[in-house]
């Protein structure tokens, strides 16, 4: 568990910012938080589009044959159980998104992105001591 968290963190981290413009040179429209909308609407039309995918797998898999069973082999969305935790934690990451983008604006692309990702190393931490999700692992194990 260690090991994956030391090997993944800065792999994401690395490819997470190779991502980045920095904001100078993003037009005004592009940059703060008039992005979060693009965002969004980027996200969703990705997410709808992944849907359609899987709908299009399971009707190949049935050689085109059953529309209704290619519908049933989408995995549920339990929208009844799910849509408070689930609309929580998506507030929840975007107010870190915007909180993110306006570090960034104030503190500059060197302090603000760093600060960013500390926190996350951080949080990392907390849960690993807290949860104790090293000794589950090896429990299970």
């Amino acid at each position: 568990m260690i090991l994956l968290l030391i090997t993944t963190v800065p792999t994401y981290t690395y490819t997470v910012s190779t991502q980045k413009v920095p904001m100078q040179f993003a037009p005004p429209e592009a940059s703060g938080i008039g992005y979060v909308v693009s965002f969004a609407i980027g996200a969703s039309i990705v997410t709808i589009l992944l849907w359609i995918l899987r709908f299009c797998h399971g009707w190949y898999k049935n050689d085109g044959h059953s529309m209704m069973h290619a519908y049933n082999s989408l995995p549920p969305l339990h929208l009844k159980i799910m849509w408070a935790p689930g609309g929580l934690a998506g507030t929840l990451w975007s107010i870190g998104n915007i909180a993110s983008m306006v570090s960034v604006q104030n503190l500059g692309e060197g302090v603000g992105y760093s600060v960013t990702q500390a926190s996350m190393v951080s949080l990392v931490r907390f849960n690993l001591l807290c949860w104790k999700f090293e000794s589950a692992t090896n429990a299970v194990m």
